[in-house]
């Protein structure tokens, strides 16, 4: 008699997608503080709603903070609003990361590979709408 009458052996692997473009989802999206001490960060958690074996994936935005050059801060910045407009979502009155749970919207995708996780996706660049 078994606890738990389900069968494992055809279950499928969840592995990261090969490179090309993808309607990703965010399903949790987080600031944190940098280990590091200089500064904060957006974490997006992520995910390919379409393939249902995609592994989900995480992307870092660094946050513009005193230490940055100006230079810093903008590049930064142009990183943030590319991802945000992306999702169609409006920025104009500051960003709120419970809003941005459930948004999709188009990224080029790559493949790296992680000493501890193996095979991840990790954005490249993420694709405005048309």
């Amino acid at each position: 008699m078994s606890f738990l009458d389900v069968s494992l052996e055809d279950t499928p692997r969840l592995e990261a997608v090969e490179e090309g473009e993808y309607q990703i989802q965010v399903n949790r999206a987080k600031v944190g503080e940098a280990k590091s001490g200089d500064g904060k960060y957006l974490l997006l958690y992520c995910e390919v709603p379409s393939i249902s074996e995609s592994k989900d994936f995480t992307h870092v935005l660094m946050l513009p903070n005193d230490q940055d050059s100006e230079k810093q801060k903008i590049k930064k910045m142009n990183r943030l609003k590319d991802c945000m407009d992306a999702f169609g979502y409006d920025y104009a009155d500051g960003i709120e990361t419970d809003d941005l749970e459930g948004l999709e919207g188009w990224a080029h995708l790559a493949i790296k590979e992680d000493p501890d996780f193996g095979e991840q996706n990790r954005v490249v660049k993420f694709i405005p709408p048309q």
